[in-house]
């Protein structure tokens, strides 16, 4: 399979990461030896770390601004992870909450039907 350079730049995190299925692995690997600018590509975003040992709140991706600031940019990214965290820890707690009270519902009707039936 012959990969262009933008489909070979796509794939970078899921090939880096190993997540890659093993014909976009082998795909990614014959387009790396010919294609000396995607090598250096891979090269420069496993340098920055955004591999699977990433830190915590290391972006999984990488923005290019010119003549914006780089603390700035920083910032931001870091504003919304921070978002995104909170709005999955509430998401998860409303789930959890929707689970107990059917729960309860149905445990409360079972008994109830109980005490009927026993009389």
């Amino acid at each position: 399979m012959k990969l262009t350079c933008d489909i070979a730049m796509d794939l970078v995190d899921i090939y880096t990461n190993g997540g890659a299925s093993p014909i976009t692995q082998s795909a990614v690997e014959e387009h790396l030896k010919t294609c000396p600018a995607c090598r250096e590509y891979y090269n420069d975003y496993k340098a920055i770390g955004i591999c699977k040992k990433a830190e915590k709140d290391t972006p999984h991706f990488r923005i290019e601004a010119s003549g914006v600031d780089e603390a700035f940019i920083n910032e931001s990214v870091s504003r919304i992870s921070k978002r995104l965290r909170t709005r999955r820890t509430v998401s998860t707690v409303c789930g959890i909450a929707t689970a107990l009270i059917g729960v309860s519902a149905l445990l409360y009707d079972l008994i109830n039907d109980y005490k009927k039936s026993s009389k």
